[in-house]
């Protein structure tokens, strides 16, 4: 993942995860998340629908957006690939660093069930500025550029 998605997801702590059934029923959630050079993990319990969405189908897409008053600084990163289940070791690496990252959640980090996102595409999102592709919506000129890996 570039440095710069990377340091941007590092500064944020929620995300939302977009999911489709095998059937292609959209579902999205907002999640707690800990991002890495090679992936972004996150918790879904076993009887979720979005663990259900993601064993059917495991493409997923995650956003990570600022909350600003200000529509001309609005920023995100946008994220598509693959996810797996975490097991063994590294599910409870990710809940260490998970819980280190927000210590309110305590102890049910650890006993998480958590998923890697393998990111394939990387998108940065800004207002205003060159861009490779922009688009007009509510007087704002929205730019998108592919990082790649």
């Amino acid at each position: 993942m570039p440095e710069a998605a990377l340091e941007y997801l590092q500064n944020h702590r929620v995300m939302y995860l977009a999911t489709a059934s095998k059937s292609g029923n959209p579902h999205v959630a907002p999640m707690f998340f800990v991002a890495e050079s090679g992936g972004i993990y996150f918790s879904a319990a076993d009887d979720s629908e979005t663990a259900r969405n993601l064993k059917e189908n495991p493409i997923a897409e995650v956003v990570v957006s600022d909350d600003t008053s200000d529509p001309s600084k609005a920023t995100g990163v946008q994220i598509e690939g693959p996810a797996s289940a975490v097991s063994g070791d590294d599910a409870g690496r990710i809940g260490k660093l998970l819980q280190e990252r927000i210590p309110q959640l305590g102890a049910a980090a650890a006993a998480a069930s958590y998923w890697r996102l393998e990111p394939k595409d990387v998108v940065q999102l800004s207002n205003g500025g060159s861009h490779e592709e922009t688009h007009q919506s509510l007087g704002q000129t929205w730019g998108k550029d592919h990082v790649g890996l």
